[in-house]
């Protein structure tokens, strides 16, 4: 029995997509156009479509080890997908973020909010101490951890 095959999708510093998978996977994604003429061993092929520049390639499959002879002909391919002009480039959408995360702490370390941790605070805790909306989460699957405990068996 074959192991089931997963599409990968590798996010890569907020530059561009990489689509990882078999011929079928990818095509049954819908990202690969009819007609596209599959590149042979190593070469690639590339397209572009709206605002992005898209790029096909074999690649080593997830865990292949030895030469890149072994795996030519492997059914394992890479679509990467990059902005044709995208609005910044990696270091300022990397710069942005963090300058973001620098406002956020920031925030949460003046005084405004504290006052709203302690109110958020307040409220998980009346929440947790009001047994009738303890009563009604144990009646609704999944919300309430489960006790993972063994379970006895019947003597």
């Amino acid at each position: 029995m074959e192991a089931a095959v997963d599409l990968h999708i590798n996010i890569i510093r907020d530059c561009f997509v990489e689509y990882q998978g078999t011929r079928a996977l990818l095509e049954e994604e819908g990202i690969i156009p009819q007609g596209t003429q599959w590149p042979e061993r190593y070469e690639s092929v590339s397209w572009e479509s709206g605002l992005f520049l898209f790029s096909l390639k074999r690649t080593r499959p997830p865990g292949a080890r030895g030469a890149r002879k072994l795996w030519e002909a492997v059914d394992w391919w890479a679509l990467c997908c990059f902005l044709v002009a995208p609005p910044m480039n990696c270091f300022d959408l990397a710069i942005k973020r963090k300058a973001e995360e620098l406002a956020e702490a920031i925030y949460r370390n003046s005084e405004h909010g504290h006052a709203e941790w302690k109110e958020h605070w307040r409220r998980w805790s009346l929440a947790m101490n009001d047994q009738a909306f303890q009563d009604f989460k144990v009646k609704i699957p999944c919300l309430v951890p489960q006790n993972r405990g063994s379970r006895r068996v019947a003597p």
